[in-house]
């Protein structure tokens, strides 16, 4: 399935195996067409899995914290919002001697809002629902929430830049890239730790 893609693989990755991507011991039939962006702890991949379109990003074992943190977060209650980039599933690539981790979410064919604003020029009404989609966002990860005895705890972004944005069809945005995130509980303490301090940008 991945003939096509092994040699863009080779030198980004420990493992340069054609093996399947799995969720839970389940295979998942995920084609990787293109690399579509790089970033600190791992590559993003366009992918197809059922004819739909997917963003596939793929850590190798050296990052898998930042793996385990982003799929943590998404993998929390009451997390589904219209400015949340949405997940679809996670898992892991073995290879006789390594393995690769890979996260699945939906897919947005503009990129993110820095290379929107590098490649298109925009209006007035065009940026006003760029920015309040954003804070719209930014809120919803901001606010506690309790619903039906779930708990969706304050959630701070840690690495918000235009990069990890994400631009959609209609001009609205989509956060992404949990990788260095924090949950904070209602006293304002951090629920939810990473391997590195970061400053926070919001």
């Amino acid at each position: 399935m991945y003939a096509g893609v092994r040699k863009q693989l080779k030198g980004s990755f420990s493992s340069h195996s054609t093996a399947p991507l799995t969720e839970k011991g389940n295979l998942l039939t995920i084609e990787l067409t293109e690399v579509i962006g790089h970033g600190r702890y791992g590559t993003v991949w366009k992918g197809l899995q059922a004819q739909r379109e997917v963003a596939v990003k793929l850590f190798s074992v050296i990052n898998h914290q930042h793996f385990a943190n982003e799929r943590s977060f998404h993998s929390l209650p009451l997390m589904e919002h219209e400015n949340i980039v949405k997940f679809i599933n996670a898992g892991e690539r073995k290879s006789s001697n390594t393995v690769d981790y890979f996260l699945v979410t939906e897919y947005h064919a503009q990129g993110s809002l820095y290379s929107y604003l590098t490649k298109h020029s925009s209006n007035w009404r065009n940026t006003l629902k760029l920015a309040q989609t954003l804070t719209s966002g930014l809120s919803f990860l901001h606010t506690e929430n309790w619903c039906r005895g779930f708990y969706k705890p304050v959630i701070v972004h840690r690495d918000l830049t235009s990069h990890n944005v994400l631009v959609k069809e209609g001009g609205s945005c989509v956060i992404s890239d949990f990788g260095v995130a924090a949950a904070m509980n209602s006293h304002g303490a951090e629920t939810c730790k990473t391997t590195r301090i970061y400053t926070v940008n919001e």
